[in-house]
Protein backbone atom coordinates (compact mmCIF):
# COMPACT_ATOMS: atom_id res chain seq x y z
CA UNK A 1 0.00 0.00 0.00
CA UNK A 2 1.42 3.37 -1.00
CA UNK A 3 1.93 5.90 1.79
CA UNK A 4 0.25 9.25 1.20
CA UNK A 5 2.78 12.08 1.17
CA UNK A 6 1.67 14.76 3.63
CA UNK A 7 0.70 18.09 2.15
CA UNK A 8 2.06 20.02 5.12
CA UNK A 9 5.00 19.45 7.43
CA UNK A 10 4.67 20.99 10.88
CA UNK A 11 8.10 21.62 12.35
CA UNK A 12 8.37 22.04 16.10
CA UNK A 13 11.52 22.87 18.06
CA UNK A 14 11.64 21.70 21.67
CA UNK A 15 14.09 22.12 24.54
CA UNK A 16 13.25 21.71 28.22
CA UNK A 17 9.59 22.42 27.49
CA UNK A 18 7.68 19.22 28.13
CA UNK A 19 4.43 20.99 29.00
CA UNK A 20 4.71 23.30 26.01
CA UNK A 21 5.34 20.40 23.65
CA UNK A 22 2.29 18.60 25.03
CA UNK A 23 0.18 21.71 24.38
CA UNK A 24 1.47 21.99 20.83
CA UNK A 25 0.69 18.33 20.14
CA UNK A 26 -2.81 18.70 21.61
CA UNK A 27 -3.49 21.51 19.13
CA UNK A 28 -2.16 19.52 16.15
CA UNK A 29 -3.93 16.21 16.76
CA UNK A 30 -7.58 17.40 16.43
CA UNK A 31 -7.00 19.43 13.26
CA UNK A 32 -9.77 18.73 10.76
CA UNK A 33 -7.10 18.39 8.06
CA UNK A 34 -5.33 15.09 8.72
CA UNK A 35 -2.70 14.82 5.97
CA UNK A 36 0.15 16.27 8.00
CA UNK A 37 3.43 15.20 9.51
CA UNK A 38 4.89 16.60 12.72
CA UNK A 39 8.68 16.86 12.84
CA UNK A 40 10.04 17.34 16.35
CA UNK A 41 13.56 18.75 16.51
CA UNK A 42 14.53 18.10 20.11
CA UNK A 43 17.55 19.56 21.89
CA UNK A 44 19.15 17.94 24.97
CA UNK A 45 16.67 18.40 27.83
CA UNK A 46 16.38 17.49 31.50
CA UNK A 47 12.63 17.81 32.08
CA UNK A 48 11.12 14.87 30.20
CA UNK A 49 10.82 16.60 26.84
CA UNK A 50 12.75 13.82 25.09
CA UNK A 51 10.70 11.04 26.68
CA UNK A 52 7.47 12.78 25.73
CA UNK A 53 8.59 13.23 22.12
CA UNK A 54 9.47 9.54 21.94
CA UNK A 55 6.08 8.57 23.33
CA UNK A 56 4.31 10.79 20.80
CA UNK A 57 6.30 9.35 17.90
CA UNK A 58 5.57 5.78 18.99
CA UNK A 59 1.84 6.53 19.11
CA UNK A 60 1.52 8.14 15.65
CA UNK A 61 3.53 7.34 12.49
CA UNK A 62 3.02 10.93 11.30
CA UNK A 63 5.37 12.14 14.06
CA UNK A 64 9.16 12.05 13.58
CA UNK A 65 11.97 12.96 15.95
CA UNK A 66 15.28 14.61 15.08
CA UNK A 67 18.01 15.22 17.65
CA UNK A 68 19.03 18.86 17.26
CA UNK A 69 22.57 18.90 15.86
CA UNK A 70 23.34 22.62 15.87
CA UNK A 71 23.05 25.71 18.01
CA UNK A 72 20.16 28.16 17.83
CA UNK A 73 16.51 28.03 16.94
CA UNK A 74 16.98 28.82 13.23
CA UNK A 75 19.59 26.10 12.80
CA UNK A 76 17.09 23.67 14.32
CA UNK A 77 14.30 24.93 12.06
CA UNK A 78 16.56 24.43 9.03
CA UNK A 79 17.27 20.91 10.22
CA UNK A 80 13.56 20.14 10.37
CA UNK A 81 13.05 21.75 6.96
CA UNK A 82 15.56 19.40 5.34
CA UNK A 83 13.53 16.40 6.52
CA UNK A 84 10.13 17.82 5.58
CA UNK A 85 8.14 15.80 3.05
CA UNK A 86 5.19 18.18 2.65
CA UNK A 87 4.66 20.73 -0.09
CA UNK A 88 4.04 23.31 2.63
CA UNK A 89 5.75 23.94 5.97
CA UNK A 90 4.51 25.43 9.22
CA UNK A 91 6.95 26.31 12.02
CA UNK A 92 4.99 25.81 15.25
CA UNK A 93 7.45 25.51 18.10
CA UNK A 94 6.82 23.83 21.44
CA UNK A 95 4.41 25.90 23.51
CA UNK A 96 2.76 27.42 20.45
CA UNK A 97 -0.64 26.19 19.31
CA UNK A 98 -3.02 26.34 16.37
CA UNK A 99 -5.78 28.80 17.19
CA UNK A 100 -8.60 26.35 16.48
CA UNK A 101 -9.18 22.89 15.04
CA UNK A 102 -9.87 24.16 11.50
CA UNK A 103 -6.80 26.40 11.19
CA UNK A 104 -4.70 24.02 9.11
CA UNK A 105 -7.52 23.15 6.72
CA UNK A 106 -8.44 26.80 6.18
CA UNK A 107 -4.84 27.93 5.60
CA UNK A 108 -4.07 25.13 3.13
CA UNK A 109 -7.19 25.85 1.10
CA UNK A 110 -6.36 29.56 1.00
CA UNK A 111 -2.71 29.22 0.01
CA UNK A 112 -3.63 26.75 -2.73
CA UNK A 113 -6.49 28.93 -3.97
CA UNK A 114 -4.17 31.93 -4.18
CA UNK A 115 -1.26 29.83 -5.51
CA UNK A 116 0.78 31.82 -2.99
CA UNK A 117 4.32 31.45 -1.70
CA UNK A 118 3.34 32.55 1.79
CA UNK A 119 0.14 33.06 3.78
CA UNK A 120 0.21 35.05 7.03
CA UNK A 121 -2.56 34.94 9.62
CA UNK A 122 -3.16 36.71 12.89
CA UNK A 123 -2.08 35.52 16.31
CA UNK A 124 -2.87 35.82 19.99
CA UNK A 125 -0.63 35.54 23.06
CA UNK A 126 -1.19 32.74 25.58
CA UNK A 127 -2.18 33.82 29.05
CA UNK A 128 -2.83 37.45 28.11
CA UNK A 129 -6.53 37.86 28.87
CA UNK A 130 -6.37 41.61 28.27
CA UNK A 131 -4.94 41.34 24.77
CA UNK A 132 -7.02 41.05 21.61
CA UNK A 133 -5.62 38.89 18.79
CA UNK A 134 -3.36 40.73 16.36
CA UNK A 135 -5.27 40.53 13.11
CA UNK A 136 -5.06 42.37 9.78
CA UNK A 137 -7.39 42.55 6.79
CA UNK A 138 -6.91 40.09 3.93
CA UNK A 139 -4.73 41.46 1.13
CA UNK A 140 -1.62 40.92 -0.99
CA UNK A 141 1.50 41.94 0.95
CA UNK A 142 4.13 44.46 -0.06
CA UNK A 143 7.69 44.58 1.23
CA UNK A 144 7.17 48.04 2.72
CA UNK A 145 4.03 47.06 4.60
CA UNK A 146 5.59 43.99 6.15
CA UNK A 147 8.88 45.72 6.95
CA UNK A 148 7.26 48.52 8.92
CA UNK A 149 4.59 46.76 10.91
CA UNK A 150 5.68 45.62 14.36
CA UNK A 151 2.72 43.28 14.77
CA UNK A 152 2.84 42.28 11.13
CA UNK A 153 3.26 38.59 11.78
CA UNK A 154 5.16 35.85 13.57
CA UNK A 155 6.42 32.64 11.98
CA UNK A 156 4.06 30.56 14.14
CA UNK A 157 1.15 32.07 12.21
CA UNK A 158 2.58 31.58 8.73
CA UNK A 159 2.18 28.85 6.13
CA UNK A 160 5.10 28.68 3.68
CA UNK A 161 5.38 26.96 0.33
CA UNK A 162 8.40 24.75 0.97
CA UNK A 163 9.96 25.20 -2.45
CA UNK A 164 10.10 28.98 -1.92
CA UNK A 165 11.76 28.60 1.48
CA UNK A 166 14.32 26.21 -0.02
CA UNK A 167 14.91 28.62 -2.88
CA UNK A 168 16.37 31.04 -0.33
CA UNK A 169 18.26 28.34 1.55
CA UNK A 170 16.00 28.36 4.58
CA UNK A 171 16.80 30.62 7.52
CA UNK A 172 20.00 32.67 7.54
CA UNK A 173 21.67 31.66 10.80
CA UNK A 174 23.81 34.82 10.75
CA UNK A 175 20.71 36.44 12.25
CA UNK A 176 20.29 35.08 15.74
CA UNK A 177 16.89 36.61 16.56
CA UNK A 178 15.19 37.85 13.40
CA UNK A 179 16.03 35.37 10.65
CA UNK A 180 12.32 34.67 10.18
CA UNK A 181 11.83 38.38 9.44
CA UNK A 182 14.66 38.19 6.89
CA UNK A 183 13.18 35.14 5.16
CA UNK A 184 9.73 36.71 4.92
CA UNK A 185 11.23 39.90 3.49
CA UNK A 186 12.89 37.82 0.75
CA UNK A 187 9.68 35.97 -0.07
CA UNK A 188 7.39 39.01 0.06
CA UNK A 189 9.64 40.78 -2.43
CA UNK A 190 8.31 38.32 -5.03
CA UNK A 191 4.83 39.89 -4.66
CA UNK A 192 3.09 36.56 -4.19
CA UNK A 193 2.45 36.66 -0.44
CA UNK A 194 -0.88 37.30 1.24
CA UNK A 195 -2.54 37.99 4.55
CA UNK A 196 -5.60 36.10 5.71
CA UNK A 197 -8.18 37.78 7.93
CA UNK A 198 -8.16 34.93 10.39
CA UNK A 199 -6.19 34.11 13.53
CA UNK A 200 -3.84 31.17 12.94
CA UNK A 201 -1.86 30.69 16.15
CA UNK A 202 -1.67 31.26 19.87
CA UNK A 203 1.96 31.85 20.81
CA UNK A 204 3.75 31.23 24.08
CA UNK A 205 5.26 34.44 25.51
CA UNK A 206 8.60 34.81 27.24
CA UNK A 207 10.84 33.45 24.51
CA UNK A 208 14.28 34.74 23.67
CA UNK A 209 12.83 37.36 21.29
CA UNK A 210 10.76 38.81 24.12
CA UNK A 211 13.73 38.76 26.46
CA UNK A 212 16.02 40.49 23.95
CA UNK A 213 13.56 42.75 22.18
CA UNK A 214 16.06 45.59 21.64
CA UNK A 215 18.45 43.17 19.90
CA UNK A 216 15.54 42.04 17.71
CA UNK A 217 14.89 45.68 16.73
CA UNK A 218 18.58 46.11 15.88
CA UNK A 219 18.66 42.99 13.69
CA UNK A 220 15.48 44.01 11.89
CA UNK A 221 17.06 47.36 11.02
CA UNK A 222 20.07 45.52 9.57
CA UNK A 223 17.72 43.37 7.51
CA UNK A 224 15.76 46.37 6.20
CA UNK A 225 19.04 48.05 5.26
CA UNK A 226 20.08 44.91 3.38
CA UNK A 227 16.78 44.64 1.50
CA UNK A 228 16.11 48.30 0.74
CA UNK A 229 19.69 49.56 0.37
CA UNK A 230 21.79 51.98 2.40
CA UNK A 231 21.02 55.16 0.44
CA UNK A 232 17.25 55.09 0.13
CA UNK A 233 14.83 57.18 2.23
CA UNK A 234 13.57 53.90 3.66
CA UNK A 235 16.82 53.59 5.61
CA UNK A 236 15.96 56.74 7.57
CA UNK A 237 12.40 55.51 8.03
CA UNK A 238 13.83 52.30 9.48
CA UNK A 239 15.99 54.25 11.95
CA UNK A 240 13.02 56.33 13.03
CA UNK A 241 10.84 53.24 13.22
CA UNK A 242 13.29 51.53 15.56
CA UNK A 243 13.45 54.59 17.84
CA UNK A 244 9.66 54.80 17.93
CA UNK A 245 9.24 51.12 18.79
CA UNK A 246 11.84 51.32 21.58
CA UNK A 247 10.14 54.41 23.00
CA UNK A 248 6.78 52.66 22.99
CA UNK A 249 8.20 49.64 24.79
CA UNK A 250 9.91 51.80 27.43
CA UNK A 251 6.71 53.80 27.99
CA UNK A 252 4.65 50.62 28.33
CA UNK A 253 7.13 49.10 30.80
CA UNK A 254 7.16 52.32 32.82
CA UNK A 255 3.38 52.39 33.05
CA UNK A 256 3.32 48.75 34.13
CA UNK A 257 5.88 49.35 36.87
CA UNK A 258 3.99 52.45 37.99
CA UNK A 259 0.74 50.51 38.10
CA UNK A 260 2.34 47.83 40.28
CA UNK A 261 3.80 50.47 42.61
CA UNK A 262 0.37 52.01 43.10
Amino acid sequence: MLQVVPSVSIISIARNNKEGLANTYRSVLPQTYKNWELILVVAPSQDGTIALSENLASSDPRIKILAQNGLGIYSAMNQGLKKANGDYVWFLNSGDEFYDDATLEFALKQIQLLNADLLIGGYSVSGDSNSQPYLKSAKRLSSFEFAFNRRGGCHQAMLFHKKKVLEFGGFDIDFELASDFDLVMKIVKGENSFRAERVFACIEPGGVSDQRIYDVIREKHQIRRSHFGRKTPLLFISIGWGIAVKSKIRARNFLRSLSKAL
